[in-house]
């Protein structure tokens, strides 16, 4: 028979046990978040790479087969989706303010969400990777929401791209 005083040791080392145990699983679930919040952030981040004279960019392929890049346009650092279907680059009104951006002349544009009036602005440079483009045209859009650059043709006609598996390969 166990005294009184052994059964209470006994008791209180099962619950530091499991109190352990409890704060072994909630860490190991916390640094697998961080690791695939690390694995995705990585996938934004193109890897460039001088290959034969030229500058080669591999884009991993993100969620719904989509490419996403960090970059910089005019020397500040954007978002950039790439969307080979739209003519020139597409910046957000409240970001290009942010940019310092200035309105262009009005035009129409088609869009998914229809046709909707944008503002023409010319970038100095764009960045991705080591892919460096200069006098880039773009289009400044009021209804576009949120801090993504659509990084269409007006800017990836000025360079090669493949896609290969999940990569998207830019090569200048």
């Amino acid at each position: 028979m166990q005294s009184s005083n052994s059964k209470k040791e006994q008791d209180s080392t099962h619950a530091m046990g499991r109190g352990m145990l409890f704060g072994v699983w909630t860490m190991a679930v916390v640094l697998l978040s961080y690791g695939m919040y690390l694995w995705q952030e990585a996938k934004k981040h193109p890897n460039s790479m001088n290959a034969n004279g030229t500058i080669e960019v591999v884009l991993e392929e993100g969620r719904n087969h989509h490419y996403y890049a960090y970059g910089k346009i005019n020397a500040q650092d954007v978002l950039f989706f790439v969307d080979t279907g739209a003519s020139n680059v597409s910046i957000p009104e409240k970001l290009a303010v942010k940019l310092g951006l200035k309105k262009g002349r009005p035009s129409l544009a088609i869009t998914a969400n229809g046709t909707v009036q944008v503002y023409s602005t010319q970038l100095s440079t764009l960045q991705i990777g080591n892919i460096l483009l200069h006098d880039i045209q773009a289009s400044i859009n009021p209804g576009m929401q949120g801090e993504q650059i659509l990084l269409g043709m007006s800017a990836l006609k000025h360079v090669d791209f493949r896609r290969e598996g999940g990569q998207l390969i830019l090569r200048q």
